[in-house]
This record gives structure tokens, C-alpha cells and sequence, in this order.
């Protein structure tokens, strides 16, 4: 048994897998809502989360959608209390997905960097409820403690947008987000 990658494109053109070993792609269930320049993790349970981003005209979304591979099908999820992209997300040892940094507005690079979040939201799958975490010190990069990878928060995530590793058993080794 090998491990899929799910490839979430910018804008979400199309959604597929990989078997690594097959080297080929396959086509997945369409996402309800457009996410480009969003953030993704890979749950406990094998699905993945995908948190955020920019809609099809380029404005920061809320929005959050949970990928099912067992079941090929997506559903939405509470969305984050503020609208973000370049963002890091990663998932915590307890479970919860911590999601920090990122902007708001990504018109130019001069206001990408002000309007950088140093806020910090925090999901709670058990509640389907996200509630505000500590700040980051410095708007869109910090380390985030706590996390089963060695992510930084902000405008460089801790791995490329859109991709996210979906185990084929449904379960990670411990310590792997």
C-alpha cells in the first residue's frame, strides 16, 4: 500500500491523485468552493482540510472544506473568523489544526505586507468551531509551537500550497502531520 498525494491546482482547475508507485494522476470529487493560495493538513483520519485562500476573483475567503478519499466527496466546515490566504496551517499533536499569519489582500507586494495577520485561529473538530489562539509576534511568520512539523507560520508556508500527502492506510506514524 503506497501513499496518495492529493493536488489541489491554484483557482482548483481540477482536483486529483497520485498513486506514487502508478506515477499517474487520477481526477477526485470537485471542491464546492474555489481556494487558491490556501493552506491544507492532513487530519488524524486521513482526510484533508483545506482552509482559506482566494476565490475565483481573487478576494480572501473564510471558507473551509474537508476532503474524504474513502468516500471521494467533500463537505464544508465552519469557516475561520477572518478571511486569509498565504497562511500555514498545521495540525496539532492533540488533533486541533492551528492555522497563523498569512494576509489579506494580495493586490501587491507592498500590501500583502500590510495587511499581514499576526492572528492565530484554532480548530476543534470535536465542536466544529474555531476560537482565536495567541498572537504571533511579528504579521505573517513565526514557528508555531506545538506542531507535529517544523512549519512556520505566514506568508511561506510550511509546504506548497495545495498539496497535502493522504495515506493510504488512513492513518499516519506518529509525529507525522
Amino acid at each position: 500500500n503506497t501513499n496518495r498525494l492529493l493536488r489541489l491546482p491554484g483557482r482548483l482547475l481540477r482536483e486529483v491523485v497520485t498513486q506514487a508507485a502508478a506515477q499517474t494522476w487520477e481526477p477526485v470529487a470537485p471542491m464546492r468552493f474555489a481556494h487558491g493560495k490556501h493552506a491544507t493538513v492532513t487530519l488524524r483520519s486521513g482526510n484533508v482540510m483545506v482552509v482559506g485562500g482566494n476565490n475565483t476573483v481573487g478576494v480572501a475567503t473564510a471558507r473551509v472544506e474537508i476532503y474524504n478519499p474513502t468516500t471521494d466527496s467533500w463537505r464544508t466546515t465552519a469557516p475561520l473568523h477572518q478571511a486569509r490566504y498565504n497562511m500555514a496551517a498545521v495540525l496539532l499533536r492533540d488533533g486541533r489544526v492551528l492555522v497563523a499569519g498569512g494576509t489579506t489582500n494580495f493586490t501587491d507586494l507592498t500590501t500583502a505586507i500590510t495587511t499581514a495577520l499576526n492572528t492565530v485561529e484554532i480548530y476543534n473538530a470535536a465542536t466544529n468551531t474555531w476560537a482565536a489562539g495567541p498572537n504571533i509576534g511579528i504579521a505573517g511568520a513565526a514557528p508555531v509551537p506545538g506542531s507535529t512539523t517544523a512549519g512556520r507560520a505566514g506568508m511561506n508556508s510550511c509546504r506548497p500550497s495545495g498539496i497535502s500527502t493522504v495515506p493510504a492506510s488512513g492513518t499516519f506514524p506518529r509525529g507525522v502531520a
